[in-house]
């Protein structure tokens, strides 16, 4: 019997996205998912709590995705109680040495990666081929995805420095290429590129041939006008937010680009409702529901922390596995922002939308940092926080949070408030999950709740806001973004190179981790028109 008796109901479309993405079993109800999910995270608590407190967890957790207050990522709803032999986690660098493996067992190590519901992210900066080393990472993905035994349509990404010499090759091999596709691909960019593009000058590549910046810039975004790729990420800035240097840098990034990874690195992820925690008060002053939103994030990440030890259990004696233990990574994202600021009649281009946001992300953020906390004192800290003291910016003075966040003013946490926490951890070494925070697109999840997807508008207004509306909210939001954010700069199909390159240049300049855009038409597997597609983009 389930510690929790369930009333989720799903409307029409949930339960379509439940079947087809086989979230639920053949015979199984959306409520008997819930309590699925419910009762495996309760089995974990009583390894940290007693009973009543296990049972009153549980309860919670329950209702607050009855309540659709809260979503799991679709790893979590799809394996969690139902598959023993498969983590929980949405995206993994894999810790596959190209030179050393024969194709057949990459290609196996790859798939089952897939199978068991984890998205990939390369970097193929070692390869001397990376336009071929991609091709086969492409096919494995379409075979593994027409095999029949994904429960889920995993995304991948692979990332090349933009000084690699085959880069021109690997900027276009989406243009130039007619089939289907399975991979993101992402051109890594470095403060020093963009310098030499914005003066105009050249650069060297690692073969020591002499480029003109500008010149391979707009190859990038020209490519990115024709099929969207490649999007650029600056590795270098995702590692200057990197609180454990000290296990390696960063090198490629989940398919969405949402977090950064380091081989054997994966990613667990719930996500908050944000539009259930927003209402307008009796004199019309927009508001938020704090004492409810703190006691839901309190709840989710406990929830995240319990999927980390079951997804522990499943990498035992792998890679993966020590990475998992020594960070204790978990990403608590966002959906609904474009519901909430349409319940309180905010426009998402506004700088109330914005701060309205912000005061939300940075409430979140210091919440699950403060539960982090109640757990390790219960639980233990993530393990490089005993380990690798050197290369621990938590335990540094000053300390990780505090150069993160320390310097930000929003109405519901104050920058001594960041700072305070941060003494804290580094004096006590009491930090449960090396980072909390980190939004990605939420996909089927959101859907699954009936909200809006990640901190995108809704998909027929993208187009309407400008491209310094879209920067903004991104930007906002980084602020208080522990790893990185998904989001798409959606363009008019009448967009062009020059459109491309003032997106990619805002976000440069806007501090954000990666830019990818999108223009209107580009895939023919489109689920909606954007509206206003004859619009001119606005900056």
């Amino acid at each position: 019997m389930s510690v929790y008796k369930s009333r989720f109901a799903p409307s029409p479309l949930a339960l379509k996205v439940m079947n087809t993405g086989r979230i639920i079993g053949a015979d199984e109800a959306p409520a008997a998912m819930v309590e699925r999910v419910t009762d495996a995270l309760y089995r974990e608590e009583l390894t940290y709590s007693t009973i009543t407190e296990s049972e009153e967890f549980a309860e919670a957790f329950g209702q607050a995705l009855d309540n659709k207050e809260i979503i799991m990522s679709t790893p979590v709803m799809t394996n969690i109680g139902r598959y023993a032999d498969r983590p929980l986690t949405a995206c993994t660098m894999p810790a596959f040495d190209f030179s050393t493996l024969r194709l057949k067992q990459l290609r196996q190590n790859i798939i089952a990666l897939h199978e068991q519901g984890m998205g990939t992210g390369f970097n193929l900066n070692e390869t001397d081929d990376p336009v071929s080393a991609l091709d086969f990472l492409n096919k494995v993905a379409i075979d593994s995805a027409n095999s029949g035994r994904e429960d889920r349509p995993v995304g991948n990404m692979a990332i090349l420095g933009v000084r690699h010499p085959q880069i021109y090759n690997f900027v276009n091999a989406k243009v130039e290429s007619a089939a289907e596709w399975k991979f993101n691909i992402s051109v890594d960019i470095d403060r020093a590129f963009m310098t030499a593009v914005e003066a105009g000058s050249v650069v060297h590549l690692d073969n020591g041939q002499t480029i003109k910046a500008r010149v391979l810039f707009d190859q990038i975004c020209r490519a990115a006008l024709l099929c969207a790729d490649p999007g650029i990420v600056f590795l270098d800035r995702m590692n200057a937010r990197n609180p454990v240097p000290g296990l390696g840098a960063y090198q490629t990034t989940a398919p969405c680009a949402e977090v950064g990874l380091i081989p054997g690195e994966t990613c667990q992820f719930g996500y908050i409702n944000v539009g259930e925690f927003v209402y307008t008060s009796d004199t019309g002053r927009v508001a938020v529901n704090l004492p409810w939103l703190e006691h839901t994030t309190k709840i989710l990440t406990r929830a995240l922390d319990n999927c980390l030890e079951i997804s522990g259990k499943n990498f035992a004696k792998t890679h993966s596995g020590h990475v998992l233990a020594q960070k204790r990574k978990i990403g608590i994202g966002l959906c609904g922002v474009a519901d909430a600021l349409d319940f309180v009649g905010l426009a998402y281009d506004s700088d109330a939308a914005r701060s309205l946001m912000e005061d939300i992300l940075s409430f979140i953020n210091i919440t699950s940092k403060e539960e982090s906390i109640r757990l390790a004192e219960q639980r233990g800290p993530f393990g490089a926080m005993l380990t690798t003291i050197a290369g621990n910016r938590h335990r540094e003075n000053p300390g990780h949070i505090q150069r993160m966040y320390g310097h930000l003013e929003s109405s519901t946490v104050s920058g001594h408030d960041w700072c305070e926490l941060s003494r804290y951890v580094a004096d006590t070494g009491m930090l449960r999950n090396v980072s909390t925070i980190a939004l990605p697109p939420t996909g089927r999840s959101a859907l699954i709740i009936d909200a809006s997807t990640g901190i995108e508008p809704h998909f027929k207004d993208a187009t309407r806001i400008s491209v310094s509306g879209h920067i903004g909210m991104a930007s906002a939001l980084q602020r208080y973004t522990d790893e990185a954010i998904s989001k798409t700069i959606n363009l008019p199909s009448c967009s062009t190179v020059d459109d491309v390159r003032t997106v990619y240049l805002a976000g440069y300049e806007a501090g954000l981790s990666g830019v990818t855009v999108y223009v209107n038409g580009t895939n023919p597997a489109q689920p909606k028109e954007l509206t206003h597609n004859d619009r001119k983009v606005a900056s």
